[in-house]
């Protein structure tokens, strides 16, 4: 019988997979987008599953556009296609993950490798700041003197390749060598890089932290009470349970700080004056 116009022509194959490619392709970008926002997106398990799941997706939309353009046999006869593209889908998969992993090794490598370097950087430190301690007047030296501003150096020098644990123990050799006494201090700590330090449940009472760097550092139930904190960069720092009680934090910057209030901090600290609060208010 004629076509009398009303009746639908059948889509030819090249737009039925033109058409289903595009909600494929839509659906492939919904799931990288959800997994990249929960999971890391260059991890061999991610990677793993979104090509899994992209070569199944893209099975069945040859599929489908065989179905929309062939008979009831289009299915089994093009089955070797359809298991050529599986094949290709594994491969491309393997190749991609072997890539992530290749790549998680260099990164845990060179991390490795960072780590070492910052512990033999820490133990030369030692050796030569102990060194002073023993043969050499350091602890009767004073900011500014010679003996004073090498070690000064070689601390922010140091510090400035370290860990937030090692960083944490560079601190405490100081502390404990007292070397950053409240009343007198030998070594300045003045912008020393203590970001992101882990000085969590660390005794630091009467240290002297003047003008140091302790932006984003965990000070969870730290030991400051007495503590010289006056003009520090506490920016994002975490300060629950952080025992302030005397602490001089006169023109701190505390903006954005965590696990305290600006109440709290009034009620322990000796002096507030010029300090920005949490909350980003300044303190008169």
């Amino acid at each position: 019988m004629a076509d009398d116009g009303n009746q639908q022509r059948k889509p030819d194959f090249r737009t039925a997979v033109e058409d289903v490619e595009a909600l494929a392709m839509v659906l492939v970008m919904k799931l990288e987008s959800v997994l990249g926002r929960r999971l890391k997106l260059r991890s061999p398990a991610v990677l793993a599953a979104i090509g899994v799941i992209t070569t199944l997706v893209l099975a069945l939309v040859v599929v489908m556009a065989l179905l929309r353009t062939g008979d009831a046999n289009a299915v089994s006869d093009n089955a070797a296609l359809i298991g050529a593209l599986v094949a290709l889908g594994g491969v491309f998969t393997a190749q991609i993950v072997s890539i992530a992993l290749d790549d998680r090794r260099t990164h845990e490598a060179r991390a490795l490798e960072a780590q070492r370097a910052g512990e033999a950087a820490l133990q030369n430190y030692f050796e030569a700041v102990g060194e002073l301690l023993i043969e050499k007047p350091l602890r009767r030296a004073s900011p500014g003197d010679n003996l004073s501003t090498v070690v000064r150096a070689q601390t922010l020098s140091v510090l400035e390749g370290l860990d937030p644990d090692h960083k944490r123990i560079l601190l405490q050799f100081l502390y404990e060598s007292r070397l950053i006494q409240k009343d007198r201090p030998v070594v300045s700590l003045v912008l020393a890089d203590l970001s992101n330090a882990n000085l969590y449940n660390t005794i630091l009472t009467m240290a002297n932290l003047r003008g140091a760097n302790l932006s984003r550092a965990v000070l969870d139930l730290a030991g400051l009470s007495r503590a010289v904190l006056s003009d520090a960069y506490l920016g994002n720092a975490s300060l629950r349970g952080t025992h302030l009680m005397g602490a001089d934090l006169s023109g701190a910057k505390m903006q954005g700080a965590t696990g305290v209030t600006s109440q709290e901090l009034e009620q322990q600290a000796y002096s507030l004056e010029g300090a920005i609060m949490p909350d980003g208010s300044k303190h008169p």
